[in-house]
């Protein structure tokens, strides 16, 4: 079961439902009025919602531990708005498996059949807690939802590779939004533009929380299981997957950072929004990952002049537009 954390107030999860999935032919319906705001809005990702579409019909949302179902109706302006990027979200964890990991629309990465077996030996994630003091395991707004103890979702259970399923699920919803943000704007529709930026801003510090859980990951892998940490060392497929979905990250940080004030009027709310969550959750985050920062720069930089073309400086018009 897949699981998503959507950022309001409070911690909303999205599952998986089952016995009471929508019927086909409604799910068609809906599948193609997203399909159609996803070509005006950002069509880079149609593709992805062709062959992995999530409906939102299909998933609950945990709200303090009890499901609440989600009501989409795709014929509702203001559901697409707010809903998109956790469609790409939960769509990206579809695609994703162990035989591939879904980045971004100009890049999947497959995994080899020994790279499968490796998959198969990982911890699970959860260990990380022995690096991390309980206060800091608190103050993490999505510690105890993806690696707590006992948790079932698969960045636990299936250690940095579920890490990274998850990471670049984040990174793909928080990008599609801000595509979408933009060409709103450009088509003169701020109320949608409003609403994609501020699912971007609600859901962007998981840049931070990933790369510290990730970080931590292999923190304790070198510590504690230095044959696996060689070994993981070795699994480039997940390095350049890693290191490629930081830089986009990293970009769709950079954009929401530089293109909120072309909200005119309501820019002072996004500001607002952007520096709370700055500073509830991300600059304390950012501080958490200092003893990790050496492993995750071992674990990236070797790759990172491949993906030159994803960076801010090169990706600021929106090229997927």
């Amino acid at each position: 079961m897949k699981t998503c954390l959507y950022t309001y107030a409070l911690i909303l999860v999205a599952v998986q439902l089952h016995a009471s999935d929508p019927v086909k032919g409604l799910i068609n319906d809906e599948k193609t009025n997203v399909l159609q705001f996803c070509k005006t809005f950002a069509p880079a990702y149609v593709p992805l919602l062709q062959t992995h579409y999530s409906s939102p019909n299909s998933w609950a949302r945990l709200v303090d531990g009890k499901p609440s179902s989600i009501a989409f109706n795709s014929n509702i302006h203001s559901d697409l708005y707010r809903e998109f990027e956790t469609i790409i979200h939960e769509s990206t964890h579809k695609k994703n498996s162990e035989e591939v990991l879904f980045v971004c629309p100009e890049n999947a990465f497959y995994t080899t059949a020994d790279e499968r077996t490796l998959i198969n030996q990982l911890f699970k994630s959860e260990k990380i807690g022995l690096l991390l003091p309980t206060d800091v395991q608190e103050r993490v707004f999505r510690f105890k939802t993806y690696v707590g103890l006992y948790s079932g979702v698969t960045s636990n259970q299936n250690g940095i590779w579920g890490l990274l399923d998850e990471y670049t699920a984040y990174q793909n919803g928080c990008r599609a939004s801000i595509m979408a943000y933009d060409n709103a704007l450009l088509k003169g529709d701020t109320t949608m533009a409003l609403t994609c930026i501020e699912e971007s801003v609600k859901t962007y510090f998981a840049y931070y929380e990933f790369r510290l859980f990730i970080g931590a990951y292999l923190k304790y892998a070198a510590l504690y299981h230095p044959d696996l940490y060689n070994n993981i060392l070795a699994f480039t497929t997940l390095r350049k997957a890693f290191t490629l979905n930081t830089i986009l990250f990293e970009t769709n940080l950079y954009n929401i950072k530089n293109t909120k004030q072309r909200l005119k009027r309501h820019h002072a709310h996004i500001e607002w929004l952007y520096n709370y969550y700055q500073d509830k959750y991300a600059t304390p985050t950012q501080a958490y990952m200092q003893p990790f920062q050496e492993y995750l720069s071992t674990f990236s930089k070797p790759f990172e002049s491949e993906y030159e073309w994803a960076k801010p400086q090169h990706n600021m018009a929106f090229k997927l537009r």
